[in-house]
């Protein structure tokens, strides 16, 4: 099939309504993300200096950087959720005799070791487990990248069981396989996609069957840019139809000049459709993911930014998102979410940068509501505050930033200065303090005694009917009673009525 060239496409505003979906930005220290996978929790775990577990949010719920037993160090490339509710990861560490050696670990859901295993050292050392993934049928696939000496690097897919016994493991020859380039598809057969980063090796794109045995290659053309010289970054993707999209970078000049190439195959994994993207000053496509209508997102990094562009069924452009971080930015992974929208990972001006997106990869304004105070008084109200910048539409019909509420449930729709994106927030409750209504002390007086009736800790008393101040009264007659007080968050209470009654005395 013929390839098109794609020209540089220019972003449209999508005019979309307000959705649920959860977007931030998140910035580490210094160091750039490898790979980022969410769980079926709806929780991230990700792989910066440490392997870290974020909530939906962004917020860090563990950090852990787990020692591989009988080794001096270790260092993470890879780490993705299980079936089980833990995780697998991936790396090398480092032996007494300073050599090393690549390992892969099981993790439980707190993020502690259940087991690990070493895998075979290549003639010049071996470079990590690149890419882990667990499987439908709750196996774990990991991508060992061992060193052959002159720069050369093959790499051996593994698959074990839960228990971490060898399934099958495959040699797959001519470079390593990252982890944006790893994926199952709906027959359960593995995807891999290679390439020799010191060499004018083609990407290709292997399939593996369940018993591990070879199940069809898809080799890059070498002619859709003028020849073969260098390749790098492939990457793959599950098309919503149950084909394949995948990507690599073609430079025939040596550098000068970069291709990406992008192309969807049908699960013969031959072409559908294949396009280059003639963009100047060196694009390179770094990841792909799934869209709506049996489409793409591919994520470029191009001109100190990380570019998302938008490609319909057919592979035609329809739009494009451009996000530079702190300043300068670039993605190394991209995964589609849950809830529709995308997790990228990489870094920008050289610290770490994760970038949760809606399902137009849109960078929504912040919803969060702050409540001062927290709990109020009966009669009294709380202040909630939207975050500056935007215009605001509150439930109570305010356009204001900042809203004077009694208790009740409240959420806000932002817009940012322009009008074209919009988020509305979860419902914020506005509760009242629990007030104590509750007189202690018994309601039975014998004939010619009395009782003591106590009111909840608190200030200022006001009893009923007998105009008493203190916390506790006696009490000698029948009658109703009720208290008035102030409690200790200064909450005006009116308690519950009790009813003392007088015993009757018996004659003897």
């Amino acid at each position: 099939m013929k390839t098109k060239p794609v020209l540089l496409a220019i972003a449209i505003l999508v005019a979309a309504s307000s959705t649920a979906q959860i977007t931030w930005e998140r910035i580490f220290q210094t160091g750039s993300v490898k790979t980022i996978e969410e769980t079926v929790s709806g929780n991230f775990i990700t792989t910066l200096d440490s392997v870290f577990l974020l909530d939906a949010y962004g917020n860090t719920i563990w950090k852990i950087h787990p020692p591989v037993a009988g080794y001096l160090s270790q260092t993470t490339y890879s780490s993705a959720p299980d079936k089980t509710g833990g995780y697998i990861i991936g790396g090398y560490a480092v032996n007494p005799s300073f050599d090393t050696y690549n390992f892969s670990m099981q993790l439980n859901a707190n993020g502690n070791e259940i087991t690990h295993t070493t895998y075979q050292m290549g003639n010049s050392g071996s470079i990590g487990v690149t890419a882990v993934m667990s499987t439908a049928d709750s196996a774990y696939i990991a991508c060992s990248a061992i060193g052959m000496g002159a720069g050369s690097v093959d790499t051996y897919v593994n698959k074990r069981n839960q228990n971490f016994t060898t399934q099958w493991s495959t040699l797959f020859s001519s470079g390593s396989v990252r982890q944006d380039a790893l994926m199952e598809d709906q027959s359960q057969r593995i995807i891999a996609g290679t390439y020799n980063a010191t060499g004018a090796s083609m990407p290709k794109f292997q399939r593996f069957g369940i018993t591990g045995a070879p199940a069809g290659t898809y080799v890059v053309p070498d002619t859709f840019a003028g020849g073969s010289s260098c390749y790098s970054s492939p990457s793959c993707t599950m098309c919503t139809d149950g084909n394949y999209f995948i990507s690599a970078n073609h430079s025939p000049d040596n550098g000068s000049g970069v291709f990406p190439y992008i192309a969807k195959l049908n699960t013969s994994l031959g072409s559908i459709w294949s396009k280059a993207i003639s963009w100047p000053n060196q694009p390179y496509v770094n990841g792909l993911a799934p869209a709506s209508g049996n489409g793409l997102i591919a994520m470029i990094n191009y001109q100190n930014s990380i570019y998302l562009l938008r490609m319909n069924q057919n592979g035609d452009s329809l739009w494009t998102k451009v996000y530079s971080g702190s300043g300068t930015a670039g993605g190394n992974m991209i995964r589609q979410c849950a809830d529709g929208g995308y997790i990228i990972c990489g870094s920008t001006n050289g610290n770490e940068y994760i970038l949760k997106l809606d399902s137009l990869c849109r960078l929504l304004p912040s919803v969060e509501i702050t409540q001062t105070p927290a709990l109020i008084c009966p009669g009294d109200s709380a202040v909630l505050t939207a975050a500056a910048g935007y215009s605001y539409e509150w439930s109570n019909g305010s356009s204001a930033q900042s809203i004077t509420v009694s208790a009740g449930s409240y959420w806000v729709k932002v817009k940012n200065t322009a009008g074209t994106d919009s988020a509305t927030s979860n419902s914020i409750n506005v509760n009242y303090y629990l007030l104590n209504t509750t007189i202690s002390g018994s309601q039975f007086i014998c004939f010619g005694d009395s009782v003591i009736l106590s009111g909840p800790a608190g200030q200022s008393y006001q009893w009923f009917p007998n105009a008493d101040t203190t916390q506790q009264i006696i009490v000698s007659v029948a009658g109703n009673v009720w208290l008035h007080y102030i409690d200790t968050n200064n909450c005006f209470v009116i308690t519950d009525t009790i009813q003392t009654t007088m015993l009757t005395q018996l004659n003897t």
